[in-house]
């Protein structure tokens, strides 16, 4: 078909000569054609770009080069690499299955795609939202799920010589299962695309210059370095492409890109602006708006901060979680790919996420929390009413962790979208994949575009945002020392501040009190018929005191394997939970001296035949329940305090008082078709516990100051290590677990309620479960009670509030008739 000889223009349908590349009239550019896959939001832009043809020579030379893909190519300036259309990308369910390791190797091309137009698409519902989608082009080893969704599908190409692709290849080796290929995912910011790179003028306006389309290999070499694409000041305008490292198998799977500095400043202003429509005149705010932002993207999301307009942000609330319900496995499966968790405990764990949409919604139609409407508090006189009204904060800033991330993304955002707030959200650079995908759900389920954005990077990008003065407040995850770094650059902007950081959280057994009988606990702890317990010879039947061996309190061994049995399952899975990569995860076991001895026993049974024996695995098996820790180096720095604490007269043991039960060491004893995971940061969990040394009485007073003074129970250690010491009654308990610069979290254990709410109104931490642990739910307030744990609450209508300021309307009811410069009897309040 013959080229046309002119263009419309999309801004001022001026028609314009086909070789000029800006509207004569408003100096729109030119529209550049291209076509769009789309599958289960994985989508990749392709750009043709016009060029004269070449000799069939240099096209054969092309072709050498295409084959030559392990080479690194140099991009030059100004001159974009010939480059022949890439194959057909082959259908996920059409790979063919292979058995043998060798083949598990896949060359896999990504085809990247650049969207030349920074205006955004009405026509398309994800423009600037990019996971670009890698076809499978050689042997690849497949099993019954997908790790971003359905089978990817083919993209229309042209062949034309006259026609060239802009496209990025993508080199890699994946060997956890699945390797459906890899995924290179980027930021989610409406109406921009990190092809074109801003340059301020005197003016204040942005000018636009488009960058040359060179191609970019990503290999070994230069994945984590800048890309090969500059413009003319020498400037890299597509940012720096950088790994996600499985944990499992420390092998690269997913990629994602950088978001530019001026992309971060893209998405804050276009959330400002939508904001300061609630504040404005319909219209009244186009002046100050500037050529970078897309006017019919702020008009179309002014409402959403609109107080008003609760009921409709309950509707979207509503359809996200919908959504969510309905992509649960996938989601699950993109966790594990990437930060290597069980699907066993994503899956269960993710199930739950729609509760804290639904719970935010219900809050707005109800008004509950005074999330949907007014209240009207007395003002102290007849003649006033006060009403007052919840009103967005504006721009608020979020930054995730690595260790949960869709749940900690959902907490924060269920609130801060229900109260209104335009949010930019940073997710950990080592999991950003997952929340790219909730913020692609959220626009499907009808977000307007610019209300959320998912901002990608690591250091500099989160101090760029918090540090940003048009953000109002900063919801943080993380440790105590990187919120102490965002304290400082948020806090000269004068804006809220919630950080839920460390968290050292113990749990505190108390043996069962004299006539303790197992019936008793088996309504305690909702236990099935017991089973005889593995420890103990003489445990037997537990009819008739006549068969069971008398403690010294009076229970016998059978009541008490029905009491310490459930408490030792509550509390390996308080401690081993995301190998204890969580801040609430209990790492300080402190038990009432009479059933010390029993407790370490049962509990070092518990990891070594059923853990390690059972739940090491293939973290996408559903029989696994135990996963690696998230790098090699944090893995090195939890061993290293491990061996400073149990080594004979080392640094942290000079007394001896401390002994390694199990582990303490990295787990190397996957074979067969798992013996790649050995390769994976994978460290046994490991108990250590507290017996005398040699003429020491182990009195409370050196239990006390080995606890003040190990690391075991000071630091925030952040993996699969547990330390066990005993306590004499309540007071010592209390003593010890509240020695600590942590309060995020602790457990109570014992069959005494009056017991446990004794203990719970004295312990310092702002989150006590009694017989449970790790418990969470959208209404539960959750935060800590010192600096270290962090500031502020998640959850609850608390959340609610703190994302939004009050509003105070004061009404006279009676007729304004006083004169207070006359009047003797006029009155002042």
């Amino acid at each position: 078909m013959a080229e046309s000889s002119s263009w419309t223009c999309p801004d001022c349908t001026l028609v314009n000569h086909v070789n000029k590349r800006r509207c004569g009239a408003c100096k729109a550019r030119k529209p550049v054609g291209g076509s769009i896959n789309s599958s289960s939001r994985i989508h990749r832009y392709q750009v043709d770009k016009e060029e004269e043809p070449k000799e069939e020579g240099h096209r054969q030379q092309q072709q050498l080069e295409q084959q030559q893909a392990l080479k690194p190519q140099t991009a030059k300036k100004k001159k974009a690499t010939k480059q022949k259309p890439a194959n057909e990308p082959i259908s996920v369910a059409g790979a063919r299955k292979s058995t043998r390791r060798s083949e598990i190797e896949t060359k896999a091309l990504a085809t990247s795609v650049v969207d030349p137009d920074p205006d955004p698409d009405p026509a398309r519902t994800d423009n600037g939202a990019t996971a670009l989608k890698t076809p499978v082009k050689s042997t690849v080893k497949i099993r019954n799920h997908i790790v971003a969704g359905s089978a990817t599908k083919k993209v229309n190409r042209e062949t034309s010589s006259k026609k060239k692709q802009i496209s990025v290849k993508l080199l890699l080796t994946t060997e956890i299962s699945p390797p459906v290929g890899s995924l290179v995912y980027r930021h989610v910011i409406a109406g921009w695309h990190d092809t074109y790179t801003q340059r301020s003028s005197t003016a204040g306006e942005k000018d636009y210059k488009e960058s040359d389309n060179q191609e970019l290999n990503i290999n070994d070499r230069n994945v984590n370095g800048d890309c090969n694409d500059a413009d003319d000041d020498g400037k890299n305008n597509l940012s720096t492409i950088h790994s996600v490292i499985n944990p499992a198998t420390n092998k690269a799977s997913i990629y994602y890109q950088e978001t530019s500095s001026q992309a971060l400043e893209h998405a804050i202003q276009q959330a400002t602006a939508i904001q300061e429509r609630l504040y404005s005149c319909k219209g009244s705010s186009k002046s100050s708006l500037t050529t970078l932002l897309s006017l019919s993207i702020v008009d179309a999301a002014a409402w959403w901060s609109d107080p008003h307009e609760s009921h409709k942000r309950a509707e979207v609330l509503t359809k996200i979680a919908d959504l969510l319900k309905q992509n649960t496995d996938r989601l699950a499966d993109l966790e594990v790919a990437q930060i290597g968790r069980p699907r066993k405990e994503m899956r269960f764990q993710l199930s739950r996420l729609h509760e804290w949409f639904l719970y935010y919604a219900a809050l707005l139609r109800t008004g509950g929390g005074d999330g949907g409407g007014m209240s009207a508090p007395p003002f102290g006189g007849r003649d006033h009413v006060n009403l007052v009204r919840r009103v967005p904060l504006g721009v608020v800033a979020q930054i995730t962790p690595f260790n949960h991330p869709l749940l900690i993304a959902v907490k924060k955002l269920a609130p801060a979208l229900a109260a209104g707030n335009c949010v930019v959200l940073k997710p950990s650079e080592q999991a950003p994949a997952s929340v790219v995908e909730l913020a692609l759900l959220c626009r499907e389920a009808g977000l307007p575009e610019g209300v959320l954005s998912v901002v990608l990077g690591g250091k500099t990008i989160g101090e760029d945002l918090v540090s940003d003065p048009r953000i109002r407040k900063v919801d943080f995850t993380g440790g105590p020392l990187a919120g102490a770094a965002i304290g400082a650059l948020a806090g000269k902007n004068i804006g809220k501040m919630t950080q839920e950081l460390g968290g050292k959280a113990p749990m505190i057994v108390f043996a069962p009190k004299r006539g303790f009988n197992s019936d008793s606990s088996k309504t305690l702890w909702r236990k099935r018929p017991r089973r005889a317990s593995p420890l103990k010879e003489n445990s037997g039947d537990c009819d008739g005191d006549n068969n069971i061996e008398k403690n010294g309190d009076g229970t016998g061994a059978a009541e008490m394997d029905a009491y310490l049995d459930p408490i030792v399952n509550g509390c390996a899975f308080g401690a081993f939970i995301a190998s204890g990569q969580t801040c609430i995860a209990g790492t300080r076991l402190l038990v009432q001296r009479e059933i010390y001895p029993l407790v370490c026993e049962k509990l070092t049974h518990k990891i070594k035949n059923v853990i390690l024996k059972e739940g090491m695995g293939d973290p996408f098996a559903m029989t696994t329940t135990f996963g690696p820790m998230i790098h090699k180096r944090q893995m090195e720095f939890v061993h290293s305090i491990v061996t400073s604490c149990t080594t004979k007269n080392a640094v942290n043991n000079v007394n001896n008082n401390l002994e390694l039960l199990c582990g303490g060491k990295r787990y190397r004893g996957f074979q067969g078709e798992e013996a790649h995971l050995n390769e994976g940061n994978w460290y046994e969990p490991t108990l250590i516990a507290f017996h005398p040394g040699e003429g020491d009485d182990a009195n409370s007073k050196t239990i006390t100051d080995l606890h003040r003074t190990s690391p075991l129970f000071q630091k925030e250690l952040f993996g699969p290590v547990l330390g066990i010491l005993p306590f004499d009654d309540e007071e010592h308990a209390i003593q010890l677990a509240n020695d600590s610069p942590f309060s995020l979290g602790c457990s109570i254990w014992t069959h005494d309620l009056v017991q446990a709410h004794f203990v719970a109104d004295r312990v310092r931490a702002g989150i006590v479960w009694i017989n449970d642990h790790h418990k969470n739910a959208p209404a539960s307030p959750w935060g800590g009670l010192t600096k270290d744990s962090g500031v502020g609450k998640e959850n609850g209508t608390e959340a609610l509030l703190d994302y939004s300021q009050a509003k105070s309307l004061v009404i006279r009811t009676t007729p304004f008739d006083a004169d207070w410069f006359r009047d003797p009897n006029a009155r002042y309040n």
